[in-house]
Formats: C-alpha cells, sequence, structure tokens
C-alpha cells in the first residue's frame, strides 16, 4: 500500500505543527480568518515559520478570502487555500473559488470510522484535523495515532 498525502487542519499550536511535519504532512493549514475558533496570528505565523520545512502552508478559510487575509497570505507565501476539504491554488489579486484553481478533494478524517474508511479504500489524500491545547506544550494528538499506526509509520 502506497503512503497517502497527509494534510492537516485547524492546527494552531506549534506541538501540533511539528508533529505535522515529523510525519512529513504534504500540508499544514492555518486558519487566518479572525472570527473563528481555531485563528492563528500573524505572531503565532512568525513563530511557526522558523521550526516548519517540508510541508505547504495552507490558508484555512469558509470563504473567498478578504482583502487583509489576502494580505497576510501575501505576507507569509500562502501558495495554496482549503475550504471544505478542497484544496484550491491561490494566486496574489485572483479569486480562489473557480474551477481551475482546485487541485483536489480531501478525504477529511474525523473518526476512528473515518480512519478505517479511508484505509479500506486506500484514500490518496486525507485531512486530519487539530486540537485546541489544553496548556502549552501539552497537544493531545492520540486520535491520529490510530491512523499512523495502521500505516505502519509510527
Amino acid at each position: 500500500m502506497s503512503l497517502p498525502n497527509i494534510y492537516f487542519t485547524q492546527i494552531s499550536n506549534l506541538s501540533e505543527a511539528r508533529f505535522a511535519t515529523s510525519v512529513m504532512a504534504q500540508g499544514i493549514a492555518f486558519c487566518l480568518e479572525t472570527e473563528h475558533p481555531d485563528h492563528v496570528d500573524n505572531l503565532a505565523l512568525n513563530g511557526f515559520k522558523d521550526w516548519l520545512v517540508g510541508s505547504d502552508w495552507i490558508a484555512a478559510l469558509s470563504k473567498e478570502p478578504n482583502e487583509y487575509i489576502r494580505e497576510i497570505m501575501d505576507h507569509f507565501g500562502f501558495k495554496l487555500v482549503l475550504i471544505n476539504s478542497q484544496l484550491y491554488k491561490y494566486t496574489s489579486g485572483e479569486l480562489v473559488m473557480k474551477d481551475d484553481n482546485k487541485l483536489k478533494t480531501l478525504y477529511a478524517l474525523n473518526t476512528k470510522e473515518d480512519f478505517e474508511k479511508a484505509l479500506a479504500n486506500q484514500a490518496s489524500d486525507v485531512l486530519l484535523f487539530g486540537t485546541k491545547e489544553e496548556e502549552v506544550g501539552m497537544a493531545n494528538m492520540d486520535r491520529w495515532l490510530d491512523y499512523f499506526e495502521a500505516l505502519e509509520i509510527l
């Protein structure tokens, strides 16, 4: 079985972001919408920049980005946008949500049953969801471990 392309979203802390890069995630999505509970501010993104290499940075959004979010995306060099499990390419100054920008649909893994289906169907592009840290440096990644153990990469 070939390994899927693994993507993470709702990543809001360095512990999870570093874990994602350690399992060779294809991409890590950070929520840039200030009203969203998983919002990652510019200060955190600056901190991530020095630690995260090898994975694409993805803007996780719920709708077409406004001018403020586009400025952040341009500043940090985001080239991809994730909207509702749909991955789009991003080009500065252009609309994101158009058919020729759509790259792929990611198989969202929210539950253990989702993991099992993804493994059985040999999903090629999977999306894992982050969790909020209860204490700094204490992110709980247990819900990902069953999937990675089944893939035999941990």
